[in-house]
């Protein structure tokens, strides 16, 4: 079903139901109406037609008609009958064709007025006071205009409800084409939009109705995409860089080796080079596999709780096993009282993981191999790493975060420039932010600011 035909339908669909609702409420209106009218106007005349017979007696039945006749609204197949307090007919208006008025003397008696309705006839009865003597009115009519009103008025509702129909689904159609033009419009716009032109974007109104805010949402979402496909772009040829490195270099040296016979010594020493690149092609393809990782479940991967203190003094320690020529100062300040304030939460693992990766920048980049290690528990959790090494140019400091980017500085220091953005995008994951305040030659500060546990 489309979504114009799914409008429409819906559309005609609410106002016949009101359009239902306000034509049974008129007719039901109109027919309780006529129904208590007529009643009134029955009774009205047979008071004055009884008061009539009785203070004229038998009145012929040509005067009656006259009398009826030159009514305002006369009643058809009139009939008073009028008695005592016995139960005898007094007189009456006409000849009496059945017995039924004299069988509504007892309930009449009993309930002092009634009304009975049967088909298109109307019986009403009361009781009435006249020269001091007490007496009981029984009169029918039929209301043949009455009921040929109602039914006009039922045929007339009928009608115009399907002629509404009619012209309520040609105007529903055409409002919901109306209505789903700039959808349209916005489809034929972004079917346009391949990889060739991600650059373009959807043309805002500034209305701020639904069309404008989805506008500025696919906007955004190609942002987004724009911003994946030149890091992506950029991923694969630093990466296939990268590669291509340690597998040159091994290539060579194998290469050299087979040009000659080589004495014992020779081989084991080519064969030693040749496992160090195969460590670094090894730790290069760990940091790619933890890059993309980071990007799987996060919702799912994300719920566990424990102590960063505990991160903390394990990520000292797991690089203080493997690395024993680093110097590592910790400082722990503000310790909460309060248990719980000493929690976060996320993936320890993957925390570790960053924590771990400034720390071995930190002493990687420092001439004597030494960091100190902050932890401070204030408004948020504050972790600050600092050194003494050879700092960042303020021009690179925009880019450390991008993979695979590494500084003129760095090129002679063994490492992938994938450290820091692994450790970005882990913080992030865990609601936190990194800051870096660096000066080249006087060392580096870098800040992971994250929430507590709640």
């Amino acid at each position: 079903m489309g979504l114009k035909f799914s409008l429409t339908l819906r559309f005609v669909l609410v106002v016949a139901l009101l359009l239902s609702l306000f034509s049974i409420t008129i007719y039901q209106n109109y027919s309780f109406y006529r129904k208590n009218d007529f009643k009134e106007r029955l009774a009205d005349r047979a008071l004055s037609t009884s008061k009539l017979l009785l203070d004229y007696g038998a009145v012929d039945s040509v005067v009656l008609r006259i009398f009826d006749d030159n009514s305002i609204r006369p009643l058809l197949n009139q009939l008073v009958c009028v008695y005592d307090s016995t139960g005898n007919l007094v007189i009456s208006s006409g000849k009496m064709s059945n017995n039924s008025h004299a069988e509504l003397l007892p309930r009449l008696y009993r309930e002092q007025e009634i009304s009975i309705e049967s088909g298109d006839t109307t019986k009403v009865g009361f009781m009435f006071t006249h020269h001091n003597q007490k007496y009981a009115i029984l009169a029918s009519a039929a209301d043949l205009v009455g009921t040929r009103k109602l039914a006009f008025l039922r045929q007339v509702i009928i009608i115009s409800f399907i002629i509404s129909i009619f012209l309520l689904t040609i105007i529903g159609w055409l409002f919901a084409h109306q209505a789903l033009k700039p959808v349209r419009k916005m489809i034929a716009e972004v079917d346009t939009i391949t990889a060739q032109n991600l650059y373009n974007r959807l043309p805002r109104t500034n209305s701020k109705d639904e069309i404008d805010l989805l506008a500025g949402t696919f906007n955004n979402m190609l942002d987004r995409l724009e911003a994946s496909f030149i890091m992506q772009k950029n991923f694969v040829s630093n990466a296939s860089h990268e590669f291509r490195t340690p597998l040159t270099a091994m290539k060579g040296q194998i290469e050299v080796m087979l040009m000659q016979e080589r004495t014992a010594e020779e081989y084991v020493a080519t064969l030693e080079s040749v496992k160090e690149e195969i460590d670094e092609f090894m730790h290069l393809l760990v940091a790619l596999s933890e890059l993309a990782n980071t990007h799987v479940n996060e919702s799912k991967r994300l719920s566990s709780r424990f102590p960063i203190i505990e991160v903390i003094a394990d990520s000292r320690s797991e690089i203080l096993k493997n690395r024993n020529q680093y110097r590592i100062e910790l400082n722990i300040e503000n310790i909460p009282e309060i248990e719980d304030l000493n929690y976060v939460k996320g993936n320890q693992s993957l925390l570790k993981t960053a924590i771990k990766n400034l720390i071995e920048n930190a002493c990687k980049f420092s001439p004597d191999q030494r960091c100190q290690v902050s932890l401070k528990f204030e408004k948020d959790i504050m972790i600050t790493v600092t050194d003494d090494g050879i700092g960042i140019n303020e021009d690179d400091i925009a880019h450390i975060f991008e993979p695979f980017y590494r500084s003129n500085d760095s090129r002679g220091i063994t490492g992938h420039g994938l450290g820091l953005s692994l450790v970005k995008k882990i913080i992030e994951m865990h609601g936190g932010t990194v800051s870096v305040e660096s000066k080249p030659s006087k060392g580096t500060k870098m800040t992971v600011t994250m929430p507590y546990y709640s």
